[in-house]
């Protein structure tokens, strides 16, 4: 709340494409590991962010709607993405596709660049002015979000967990899919 969102989502998303460049040149299995952790962080902050900015555009009784729309694009945009990557996997080498897939995040970072406004021009702030530390201590305080942190942590591990380790191995053996 502190800082402009379009700068974090700018600062995250650059740093999601840059860690993606060097995890695609790295030969060392441990920066390889750093700069993967880094993709998380980078687009935790971007879902973030998207969040905060619909919160600002759009009324509280359509957030619900425009949360699941946010939530929905990554898992969209892999399923799309899915049989292409295959055929790319199949014909060059996982580097060079993983450079290839930094070119999307670039045109994406100048579109959010010339697009993207913090907030509408009739937007009032409302948020109290707390120190950093008061603002963390009051957020752990708060029972609703251990509660949303919890569930959404226990919905998304076995959806990403699952489907991620053995959801195309299981169709592709279970279904005869290619």
């Amino acid at each position: 709340d502190r800082y402009s969102v379009k700068k974090i989502i700018l600062l995250s998303l650059g740093l999601y494409i840059l860690a993606t460049l060097l995890f695609s040149i790295t030969h060392n299995f441990y920066l390889a590991c750093f700069f993967h952790l880094l993709t998380g962080i980078g687009s935790a902050f971007c879902f973030l962010c998207a969040i905060k900015l619909a919160s600002r555009w759009f009324a509280p009784a359509k957030m619900a709607f425009v949360t699941s729309i946010i939530v929905s694009i990554p898992f969209l945009g892999s399923l799309i993405l899915q049989a292409p990557l295959t055929l790319l996997t199949q014909n060059m080498p996982w580097r060079e596709i993983m450079l290839l897939s930094s070119a999307p995040g670039l045109i994406i970072f100048i579109l959010i660049v010339c697009l993207v406004q913090n907030h509408p021009p009739d937007y009032e702030k409302t948020t109290q002015s707390l120190s950093y530390l008061q603002s963390i201590r009051k957020a752990l305080l708060q029972t609703q979000i251990w509660l949303a942190s919890l569930y959404t942590c226990l919905m998304n591990i076995p959806v990403g967990i699952l489907g991620g380790l053995w959801g195309v191995l299981y169709l592709m053996d279970a279904r005869s899919f290619s």
